[in-house]
């Protein structure tokens, strides 16, 4: 599994980080900057503490972490099935299972299940209650 080894902060809320594999570059936060935990961030010393939690995160302080993998994603582009192969496999099968049993449920356990699009599973069950899962491609 690729980790991160080093992180350093750069200005306008970006980070320089580099992977095990020997990946390396900048990533680009500045759509988090000053929303909900990442407010913090408005405190230039509060950014500049970036660091490598001990499960591999790049943190700030105790209050706000990012996954490494999705970072990683980020940085070279790589799609989820690259990074982990055989998950998309089996997320779109564990799916279609689920499917297939609420379908034997009778109502009102699940009204409707449905697919909106091909890459998209509804279901519908309680009024108000829709969950939409996006399947990744693939």
């Amino acid at each position: 599994m690729v980790r991160p080894t080093d992180v350093t902060a750069l200005e306008d809320y970006r980070i320089w980080i580099r992977y095990s594999d020997g990946s390396a570059g900048e990533v680009d936060l500045a759509h988090l900057a000053g929303r909900g935990v990442f407010s913090a961030w408005n405190d230039p010393q509060c950014f500049e503490d970036v660091r490598l939690g001990p499960a591999g995160a790049v943190a700030w302080g105790e209050e706000i972490e990012l996954c490494p993998d999705a970072l990683y994603m980020e940085l070279t582009g790589k799609r989820l099935e690259e990074v982990f192969p055989g998950v998309t496999a089996h997320f779109i099968s564990t799916l279609q299972k689920i499917e297939r049993l609420l379908e034997t449920m009778e109502p009102p356990a699940i009204a409707k299940i449905y697919r909106p699009t091909p890459k998209e599973l509804v279901f519908e069950g309680k009024p108000g209650s829709v969950k939409q899962i996006p399947i990744p491609p693939g």
